[in-house]
């Protein structure tokens, strides 16, 4: 496989930068409306939806971050 995409999200900014013939085009590199902190709310409503107890606080914020970054 000699070409894709390199997805990268950051915690406050994300960005797609596409791979042809196994090098990197960074001219057409384009930004993501989705970040890491995005994520991590996701995260936290569906374990919540499923029934786990949220208080939505820091540590609880931490917690997911450690899970979603394994």
């Amino acid at each position: 496989l000699r070409t894709g995409v390199v997805i990268e999200i950051g915690e406050g900014a994300s960005q797609v930068t596409p791979i042809c013939d196994l090098r990197l085009q960074s001219s057409a590199t384009q930004p993501l409306r989705v970040t890491g902190r995005d994520l991590d709310e996701h995260f936290m409503r569906l374990l919540t939806s499923r029934g786990y107890s949220m208080v939505g606080g820091r540590d609880d914020r931490e917690l997911f971050r450690g899970v979603k970054e394994r």
